[in-house]
């Protein structure tokens, strides 16, 4: 008799998701892409999606790594952390909710806007082709069978990489702006410099997220091409990460069992929150063991690299995967080489539990009403309109620091443009001389 209790509730747990679902779906439509509804949307195949499945098919996630060790318990533990994780963000959310659609981001045709944007552009493909010459001048060496292993330069090599979304979102702005063969030329050039320079770290991530980041600039200029851009932007990152999944790694049978490790231990994040919730307390985490909050200020010293700072503190998240790993998986690697080979990542709701325990929910609060009020922030911008949503549509996976670590450099650039695309588009037209007001007259 429990033990159907336990089953009714995941049920009625699925029951809330798909309804998140359908919203979700129809703020896009009505709105686009923005931080409210890329975060729920994410949340309800993070945490629905897994429920599902174990529902409809136990034995198949059991042969997911991470997800054997649980029982219906931790299910329904896991379930109401993420129902109360979700319920937090929403209240902060509406509290400061006022989003409204516009697509005019001002001229971004004026010519010091567009020469601020080539300069950026070369300095990006400049980064990338130096991340090529590092590999192919075997300074770095990759390895596939788990991503990439290359120690020399990695922190430099990753840092690198990153400079990619925003590469490809200046061209592909840049085309749209105007389109003609020079600027196609451009864009594909930048797509041809960006792509390798991700891929051949192994960065799964990135490759996911170039084409996002097109689709999602494309949409807010084109908002007809909204319910499109949504099955095309899930379809593709789902193919792309399976597709790169099989390729990078050869531990993996058979296409069936890199679509479900996919979308159950990289997107799926039930595991995670079960085994956080066998560690939290009312007011923090036995987890981890870095100052209260400290997760959240990790970013001052994330851009430094290990090469140049060799004893840099681990973040949170390396902390964190390192037990997990150590304890509800096969895969085992040393603390110190956690963070390139194999890493578990726990997102929003994980994070707010591991510093403050249960109280964490204040900051899902938060959360929700930073999400509200950066809406209101881009909603006339362009690069940022795309940059910051992509944050909370990983928000439901990665940490804080995590995202920083992938949008930094697409933030910064993001932002620094569009402040000078909103001063030249205030700055007014110069008047015609008095000639040529006689000549009018």
């Amino acid at each position: 008799m429990y033990h159907e209790g336990l089953q009714v509730f995941l049920a009625f747990f699925l029951f809330i998701a798909f309804g998140v679902l359908l919203k979700g779906i129809s703020s896009i439509l009505r709105h686009g892409l923005h931080c409210g509804n890329a975060f729920t949307l994410m949340w309800v195949f993070a945490y629905a999606g897994p429920t599902a499945v174990y529902l409809v098919s136990p034995e198949t996630i059991a042969a997911i790594e991470g997800y054997a060790w649980m029982d219906t318990k931790r299910w329904n533990v896991a379930a109401l952390l993420a129902l109360g994780g979700l319920l937090s963000f929403g209240l902060g959310y509406i509290s400061k909710r006022n989003f409204q659609t516009n697509h005019n981001a001002g001229s971004y045709l004026r010519k010091r806007a567009t020469r601020a944007q080539i300069t950026l552009l070369i300095v990006s493909l400049a980064l990338q082709l130096y991340l090529l010459f590092l590999i192919f001048s075997q300074e770095i060496t990759i390895n596939f069978a788990h991503r990439a292993i290359h120690w020399r330069y990695i922190g430099l090599a990753i840092r690198l990489a990153f400079f990619s979304l925003p590469a490809a979102a200046i061209s592909f702005n840049l085309f749209l702006d105007k389109k003609s063969l020079i600027r196609l030329l451009l864009l594909l050039i930048t797509l041809a410099i960006a792509s390798p320079a991700a891929f051949s770290l192994g960065a799964r991530m990135f490759v996911v997220l170039l084409p996002m980041v097109l689709i999602l600039i494309f949409t807010n200029r084109n908002p007809k091409t909204r319910i499109l851009s949504f099955f095309a932007l899930f379809a593709m990152a789902v193919a792309l990460s399976v597709g790169l999944y099989l390729f990078l790694r050869t531990d993996v049978p058979d296409l069936r069992y890199a679509f479900y490790k996919v979308m159950l231990g990289d997107i799926g994040r039930m595991h995670t929150l079960a085994y956080t919730s066998k560690h939290i307390g009312l007011m923090r985490s036995d987890l981890i063991n870095p100052p209260i909050l400290a997760s959240y200020f990790y970013w001052l010293i994330l851009p430094i690299p290990r090469s140049f700072w060799p004893g840099k503190p681990f973040a949170a998240n390396l902390q964190f995967s390192f037990w997990f790993r150590a304890e509800h998986t096969s895969f085992y690697v040393p603390y110190a080489l956690a963070d390139m080979q194999g890493r578990t990542e726990f997102g929003f709701i994980d994070e707010a539990l591991l510093n403050l325990g249960l109280s964490g929910m204040l900051i899902m609060i938060i959360w929700g009403y930073l999400a509200a009020w950066l809406n209101q922030y881009i909603k006339n911008t362009r690069y940022l309109r795309v940059a910051v949503p992509i944050g909370f549509l990983l928000g439901t996976i990665y940490t804080f620091n995590g995202i920083l670590l992938y949008l930094l450099p697409f933030l910064v650039i993001g932002f620094f443009l569009d402040k000078i695309a909103h001063r030249t588009s205030r700055t007014p037209h110069p008047l015609p001389s008095n000639n040529l007001q006689r000549a009018i007259r």
